[in-house]
């Protein structure tokens, strides 16, 4: 995270600070209701005129102080916010009292000349960011008309109100794709063009062309253009049918001469733009992101066959066309300098500083003049470097301006050559060079485009063109083309490319001519007798996502994963959901012609929400089950593996502004633009599963999430570690973490502490039932390492808290790839080693691009967190890319305004606490595309949903208690276990767990970083001395315990805490109660001396001195004493502690680890999981006070073995010797997994004569006891006498381990 974005008070103050997406102008109030009404009162525009040097870039937004720069929207434009009374929404905004004025095309670059539309364009969306329905009206100020480009000087923005009439920007969709029935079959194209399959080429694909009817043959098809990412436009839905030629169909056989011609609209787009200054248009392209394809699909014995006509225009011609504009470019994807965004740059220069390329056009006009664009990132550092292109002997030359090494800075800076030259000839070569800047710079080609006006001469077999001075208003044109090498056999209108028209030719010699009207730009193709030629894909089978009723979880799964997905959605139908699930390719078929686009996700969401009108039936949540790579992001290929498509920002070389985020695909109300940035309307989360086994692993996660209970006592262990049972009072812990000062920012540098302990005072206030745990950095000691500065301790108590589980974790503080802080108080092989399957946290983490799921260069740490198959998180709202502190602030508050479960309220699902989060924070906020949500968004947390209150203490009402409880007193405590309204359970029979806390402490922070500040030491209140934790027993829906007040509370009376956690069966709830004192001593207890009583274990009861463990053993310890066990921890040297090996200087403190028995306070056991111990021999020794202040301790020796290998220890068997009947007993490493154990006996001289064998599940290392009655395998007794016998034991994953010992038979 970086240090410098404060959180402001008000939006308008917030936006102005950060100077970032939106700029309030004003607020304005709401008026009366009318029809119509005014949402912007007039506003008059101070423009700057600039003197500009149009090889640098754009410097439009310069013109006006007003204007707002988005990193996600080129065109800079005007943003203003309008409360509306009563909460009435605005719909049709127009602007009214318009005034214009001319501006020079040469302001602009060429991503904003190509979004300037021709007219001015005003949007208004609905915003969520305060308590009063208000609205963004949002103002583009540029249009283009008559080949000029004009902006707004004054205007006043006018609209309807949502009390009337208006009409819904929702669109009607086929209830049946053409996918659903048929045989179909998909073929792919490369380019533009007019493309001919033949039989031999309808029979590679599979079909049997004998007996086929030509005139049942169809192709449908919408081109291979990016679907446009603004919802108002409109898009073809389904597939399209063209209309096509076919040779040859009349006869109702497709015989071996018979073809099919159709046009085909490859992947990449050219659009009109700028006016070149003499009255002529210059063609941009637009490469797809996503694809080098477009796709088609031959549907045979179809129905309504639709052929290509031919045009008949007897009107005469008023002018006359002969030459054309073409266009050509050079574009490679090759290079992402910072690893994320959609833009590829190609040629590196670098060790090789210069280039050539060639673009030839053979017929052109020497008399009018041609253009070139030229486009080129640097990176620079401390310096500038200069792309120099000539191109017919003219220089140009671009410099590009420095960059920094800082981690914020951008990778690279973009440089443009937009020039006109005079052709001299048709052959034009661009000589590209690179000056650098200092020996470190590096340079990359982005693209060269060239316009330039040919005579229409026909060019080889196929030429496409189109003619911009033909149009005008009543326009009809005679076109003239001329014949070269090859003569023209046809000409089509491919203006609308899915209906081409055949143009009625006249030939005389040479000069092929035609009349159509021009009154809109038209476009042709002319043909020779050869054509391109598809490639078959195959057959594609039935599908029809169009006929899906409304549906509450869409997952959209690679198809290597799709059995996860399957099961996935298994489970959630079991919860009342209805899901979908479908694959990448299924979608794109229906919704972007077969073809890898974004925007067939948003379109599939955005069909399900306008068929509910965007209300409740509107999908709740999708869900993305695969990868994600920013590198791979193109071509149909790159979607059969485990990868889904991924939204990548369109500014690629910023680390704060360029991001990947899954956010837009959910994106579909009506106004919604092509950028991440705007408005959720559903929930979304992506699994980041790179393979079909860390799928399954996340599904056992999910399974494990919401098990149910397997525990009549409400937690069933294996090795005391283990929770088989996914309940327990984890789920009523909401834990903040926080980073350090370390120093980068100086005092401001609070603001981790600062952030986190106020959400914790949030949810203090809100929900007072959960306990609250603090783990922050600097109330730790740092320690200097070899490898740097550490928080050992505080290390721990994270690992211990994610391992103890807890509901909700928030971090706020540094992070990166790799973990959490400098000090890295979280790392991978910490993450990797959870194994807290059954007490999965969700996680927020406030840090920069903990989760950049779209590297496939390295799993991150927030991946391995939630792919981690053993533990780690259920889910996370974290980062993928750089994230300032003020906006994930905002982000945090908006997250706990909804993250917690409240009494009455609807359960909300992870996806619409994302969404709910995200729509919660300030239009202005940057930070918002990069937190994504990891994991099942459908997963709702499991909020203990029974309310736990106390009714008594010591026999008196709560509510006329008012004595303090004093040091030594014995206490008791009643209560029950009630619904929302208060009413008790009197069917709840179970558990609960209480936890009686000694008043708030005041911690103060150590100030590990000073940096010679004053002022840096920091101060809290937490819950942290434990008076009593114990279990009891909850009997038709009342429960109480006892227990006594240790001596080593704090004198000082003030409020105590008791928190509840309770279950029974797959029931759980909780509660709190703080509305009683405690303070000073009892002087009448009646004191004892004798110190607690200890039983010590490793991992289970069965374990004794001297015996094999694994390198990660459990303390397991049972405690007696007749008035308790001391954990307050306030009287220095009366922790409970272990020491392992004699090392007291170190030792774990095990104060909160500490449990009573069920229903008294006399003995309890103390459960701790050790880190990873070396091999060999070691010592514990455990040390436990009563509440008088008496202790006793107990030591115990051990054997660690490696965990990796099966170890077999203590094989014995008793008794030994026998005369009817033994035991073989033995220890073994392998616990909590099935075990196959088997004995053999053997007599002295080899001969076996006995073989037993055992299946078990190891609950601990001791084995399970295997009986012998001294018979042989045919039931015979055997002699007596000395034998052999050899265990043999083997673990899940086939590894063994075996053991020989003796044993004497007595007869």
């Amino acid at each position: 995270m970086v240090i410098g974005r404060p959180q402001s008070k008000t939006l308008e103050d917030y936006m102005r600070k950060i100077k970032l997406l939106f700029i309030c102008l004003s607020a304005i109030c709401g008026a009366n209701v009318s029809a119509q009404v005014v949402l912007v009162p007039e506003q008059k525009i101070e423009w700057l005129d600039l003197q500009q040097n149009r090889t640098n870039s754009s410097v439009v937004g310069d013109l006006c102080e007003s204007l707002v720069i988005s990193n996600n929207f080129p065109l800079p434009f005007f943003a203003f916010r309008a409360s509306s009374p009563k909460g009435e929404k605005f719909t049709e905004p127009f602007l009214s009292n318009v005034s214009t004025s001319e501006i020079s095309a040469s302001y602009f670059d060429n991503d904003q000349l190509q979004q300037i539309e021709e007219d001015f364009r005003v949007e208004v969306e609905s915003v969520q960011s305060d308590e009063k329905h208000s609205q963004v009206v949002t103002v583009f100020p540029f249009r283009k008309t008559n080949g000029k480009i004009e902006r707004l000087v004054s205007f006043e923005v006018q609209g309807a109100t949502s009390f009337q009439e208006t009409k819904k920007n929702y669109y009607t969709y086929a209830d049946h794709s053409v996918l659903s029935s048929g045989d179909i079959y998909k073929i792919a194209i490369a380019k533009d063009g007019v493309y001919k399959i033949d039989r031999s080429f309808l029979e590679s694909l599979g079909i049997s062309v004998s007996g086929l009817d030509p005139n049942t043959i169809n192709i449908y098809g919408n081109g291979g253009s990016l679907l446009p990412e603004k919802n108002f436009v409109d898009k073809a839905d389904d597939l399209v049918k063209n209309a096509i030629h076919i040779q040859g169909e009349s006869d109702g056989v497709f015989n071996s001469s018979d073809y099919i011609l159709f046009y085909g609209k490859g992947p990449d787009t050219w659009t009109l733009a700028q006016d070149d200054g003499i009255g002529r248009k210059r063609w941009f392209h637009t490469k797809h992101y996503y694809s080098d394809s477009a796709y088609y699909f031959i549907k045979i014995n179809d129905t309504a066959p639709l052929r290509i006509s031919t045009e008949n225009n007897t009107s005469s011609a008023n002018s006359t066309s002969d030459s054309f504009q073409d266009f050509l470019y050079v574009e490679t994807d090759q290079y992402s300098p910072a690893k994320s965004g959609r833009e590829f740059y190609g040629d590196l220069y670098d060790a090789v500083l210069s280039g050539s390329y060639s673009f030839s056009f053979p017929n052109v006009k020497t008399s009018l003049p041609a253009s070139m664009d030229f486009n080129a990132i640097a990176r620079t550092i401390g310096g500038s470097s200069v792309f120099n292109a000539t191109i017919q002997g003219q220089v140009n030359s671009v410099s590009i301006g420095n960059v920094t090494d800082s981690p914020t800075s951008q990778v690279a800076r973009a440089g443009r050559i937009n020039t006109s030259f005079q052709p001299t000839n048709g052959n034009f070569n661009v000589s590209v060079s690179f000056n650098k800047g200092n020996a470190d710079a590096k340079g990359w080609l982005d693209y060269i485009c060239v316009n330039a006006t040919q005579n229409l001469k026909m060019q080889g077999t196929q030429m496409r063109f189109r003619d911009t001075t033909s149009v005008g208003f009543g326009n009809i044109t005679e076109f003239q083309i001329s014949e070269q090498s090859y003569a023209v056999n046809e000409i089509w209108d491919i203006t609308n490319f899915t209906s081409p028209t055949r143009m009625n030719l006249s030939t005389s010699g040479t000069l092929t001519t035609w009349t159509t009207s021009t009154e809109k730009l038209k476009e042709f193709v002319a043909f020779a007798s050869s054509f391109y030629t598809p490639t078959a894909i195959g057959k594609v089978e039935n599908q029809d996502i169009h006929s899906w009723a409304s549906t509450d979880l869409i997952i959209i799964s690679s198809p290597v994963l799709f059995p996860v997905a399957e099961e996935i959605a298994t489970i959630h139908k079991a919860q009342g959901q209805s899901v979908q699930v479908v694959t990448p390719i299924q979608i794109f078929n229906e919704f972007s012609s077969g073809n890898p686009d974004v925007m067939a996700f948003r379109q599939l969401i955005k069909m399900q929400y306008d068929r509910a009108n965007g209300g409740k039936r509107a999908p709740k949540n999708l869900l993305i089950l695969g990868d994600g790579d920013y590198s791979r992001n193109k071509g149909l290929a790159n979607h059969e593996g485990t990868n889904v498509l991924i939204f990548e920002s369109n500014n690629s070389l910023s680390p704060t502004s360029s991001y990947v985020s899954d956010d837009y695909f959910v994106m579909v109300s009506p106004l919604e633009v092509g950028n991440s940035t705007g408005v959720l309307d559903c929930g979304i989360g992506r699994i980041p599963a790179g393979s079909l086994e860390e799928a399954y692993g996340y599904l056992g996660k999910i399974k494990s999430y919401l098990a149910n209970n397997t525990s009549s006592t409400g937690g069933a262990y294996c090795l005391g570690d283990i929770q088989d049972s996914p309940y327990g009072n984890w789920r009523n812990i909401v834990t903040f973490v926080a980073d350090d000062q370390d120093g980068s920012g100086g005092a401001f540098e609070q603001v981790h502490l600062n952030s986190a302990d106020a959400l914790s005072k949030i949810v203090k206030t809100n929900h007072p039932e959960y306990d609250i745990s603090k783990i922050y950095m600097d109330a730790f000691k740092q320690i200097s390492t070899p490898g740097g500065e550490r928080y050992i301790d505080g290390e721990k108590a994270i690992q211990q808290r994610i391992q103890s589980g807890s509901l909700l974790l928030t971090y706020i503080g540094h992070g990166g790839e790799k973990g959490w802080a400098h000090e890295r108080i979280l790392d991978l092989p910490t993450i990797e080693g959870f194994t807290n399957k059954y007490r999965l946290p969700v996680f927020l983490t406030a840090t920069c691009e903990l989760a950049r799921y779209d590297d496939p260069e390295f799993k991150t740490a927030g991946e391995r967190l939630v792919m981690n198959a053993n533990g780690g998180a259920i889910a996370m709202l974290t980062t993928t890319r750089i994230v300032f502190s003020g906006e994930n602030y905002e982000m945090d508050l908006a997250f706990f305004e909804h993250a917690l479960h409240s009494e009455g309220a609807a359960v909300k699902t992870l996806g619409e606490l994302n969404m709910l989060t995200k729509n919660g924070v300030s239009i202005g906020n940057d930070s918002k595309p990069n937190f994504s949500l990891l994991g099942d968004p459908a997963l709702t947390m499991v909020y203990p949903k029974l309310n736990v209150q106390t009714t008594h203490i010591n026999n008196i009402e709560l509510a006329s208690f008012t004595d303090t409880l004093k040091a030594l007193d014995e206490v008791d405590f009643k209560g029950k276990v009630s619904d929302g309204s208060g009413n008790i359970l009197s069917n709840f029979n179970g558990f609960i767990y209480p936890t009686v806390f000694d008043k708030e402490s005041k911690v103060i922070t150590l100030n590990n970083d000073q940096n010679g500040e004053e002022g840096q030491f920091q101060e809290f209140y937490t819950y942290n001395k434990i008076i009593y934790r114990g279990k009891a027993s909850v009997t038709n829906g009342e429960f109480s315990f006892k227990f006594i007040v240790p001596f080593d509370i704090n004198y000082t009376v003030d409020s105590a805490r008791v928190s509840y956690y309770t279950v029974s069966g797959n029931q759980d709830g909780h509660g709190y109660c703080n509305s009683f004192m405690i303070g000073s001593l009892n002087p009448n207890a009646q004191l004892n001396t004798v110190g607690p009583k200890i039983s010590l274990y490793l991992n289970d009861s069965t374990f004794v001195s001297g015996g094999s463990t694994n390198t990660t053993p459990i303390i397991l310890a049972k405690l007696q004493d007749e008035n308790g066990i001391n954990t307050v921890g306030n009287g220095v040297g009366h922790n409970l502690t272990a020491i392992i090996d004699g090392n007291s200087s170190k030792p774990v403190v095990l104060n909160d680890y500490y449990e009573s028995d069920m229903d008294t306070y006399t003995s309890g056991e103390v459960r701790y999981p050790l880190s990873t111990l070396s091999l060999g021999k070691h010592t514990l020794t455990v040390k436990a006070w009563d509440v008088f202040n008496n202790s006793n301790e107990e030591t115990i020796d051990f054997m660690v073995a490696e965990d990796s290998k099966v170890a077999l220890s203590h094989l014995l068997n008793y008794p030994n010797p026998f005369t009817t009947h033994t035991n073989f007993i033995y220890e073994h490493n392998q616990a909590c997994q099935q075990l196959d154990a088997r004995v053999q006996i053997f007599t002295v001289s080899g001969k076996l004569v006995k073989t037993i064998e055992s299946s078990f599940y190891a609950t601990g290392f001791r084995g399970q006891d295997i009986p012998w009655d001294g018979k042989d395998d045919f039931g015979n007794a055997i002699g007596k006498g000395t034998y052999i016998y050899k265990l043999e034991l083997r673990n899940e994953k086939g590894q063994r381990a075996e053991s020989f010992q003796k044993l004497v038979i007595l007869k």
